[in-house]
């Protein structure tokens, strides 16, 4: 029998700002790590809900990653 290890990944995601001016008005952007890795990414919100359309998006990452484990 194969012997399974686990695996386990740590991020960060970093936001400031305020709801209190309502859904229309706070900002979407947001800032991402994952350590060891040095690099840290700057996102936003889908511009359906009001993010920054010069951003990357979650929704995007999610199928960037799933083509990369295509790897």
């Amino acid at each position: 029998m194969a012997e399974h290890k686990e695996h386990l990944y740590t991020v960060t995601c970093r936001w400031q700002g305020s709801t209190g001016a309502g859904y229309d008005e706070y900002t979407r952007t947001h800032d991402l790590t994952a350590p060891p890795a040095q690099a840290a990414l700057k996102l936003s919100s889908d511009p359906a809900f009001h993010g920054d359309p010069a951003l990357l998006n979650p929704e995007q990452l999610l199928v960037m990653a799933a083509a990369s484990c295509q790897m």
